[in-house]
């Protein structure tokens, strides 16, 4: 049973610790603004097949991999993708790309809210539409769409003036809109 546990938390399989790609590894890791302590839980991963880390190799391409993570640009990426920026970029970045990155990553999140509210919404109209209710029950449903839709619409509020903000972050600090 441990064993199964261990394997489900397990970042690498038996296969890829088996490959040796270590520079591959660590540029996938670093190009995903993952934080260098992901190297740490590969060395137990493969520790558990019996297979060592060529922790050297790793970082050389780990290295390369963060160069192309940390521009700013993939500050504001990462965040509309709901990614959270792990601190691993260096100093002379790390603050303006952490500025992005979190106003991003607010865009994003208010985008899933509305997008959760607006699911919630459609399944409350189905219900209402469709099912035998009582004349409580109805009314109850529909004191729930309002509330819904007042969240709904302040949400749209606040993702206008969070878009705003970050459109105009990306202008002070030159990011490029991604495509």
């Amino acid at each position: 049973m441990s064993l199964v546990l261990l394997a489900g938390c397990a970042t690498l399989s038996r296969e890829q610790c088996r490959s040796g790609d270590w520079h591959g590894i660590g540029t996938a890791d670093g190009q995903a603004g993952e934080p260098l302590g992901r190297l740490d839980r590969h060395v137990r991963a493969c520790a558990e097949y019996g297979i060592p880390v060529d922790e050297q190799r790793y970082r050389a391409g780990y290295d390369q991999g963060l160069r192309a993570y940390c521009h700013i640009d993939n500050a504001c990426a990462a965040g509309l993708r709901g990614h959270r920026y792990q601190r691993v970029c260096p100093p002379e970045i790390d603050g303006a790309f952490e500025r992005c990155n979190r106003a991003a990553l607010a865009v994003y999140r208010l985008r899933r809210e509305l997008d959760e509210i607006s699911a919630q919404r459609h399944r409350y109209v189905f219900w209402l539409w469709n099912s035998p209710l009582s004349e409580h029950d109805a009314y109850l449903l529909r004191h729930e769409l309002r509330a819904l839709d007042r969240r709904y619409d302040q949400l749209r509020i606040d993702l206008y003036l969070s878009e705003r903000f970050l459109d105009d972050l990306m202008d002070e600090v030159g990011a490029r809109p991604s495509p």
